[in-house]
């Protein structure tokens, strides 16, 4: 593989690097990659800071019925 990856490649691998579900030798890829580009940097750092912003807020329960789409 390749070391650089373009930014198509990085977007796909985005969530699962968020996670640290990457293999070491793919993770360094990514971070060879954002080391220079700023827009993958900014794409992961909204993307972990939407999902803080989930993670703090309280979740609603669910009845059975929320489940249900009405047409």
């Amino acid at each position: 593989m390749n070391k650089e990856l373009t930014c198509n490649q990085v977007s796909a691998l985005i969530s699962f690097y968020i996670k640290g579900k990457l293999n070491s030798k793919l993770k360094e890829y990514v971070d060879l990659h954002l080391e220079h580009c700023p827009n993958c940097r900014k794409k992961i750092t909204d993307l972990q800071n939407i999902l803080k912003k989930f993670s703090k807020e309280p979740q609603q329960s669910q009845t059975p019925q929320d489940d249900v789409i009405n047409y």
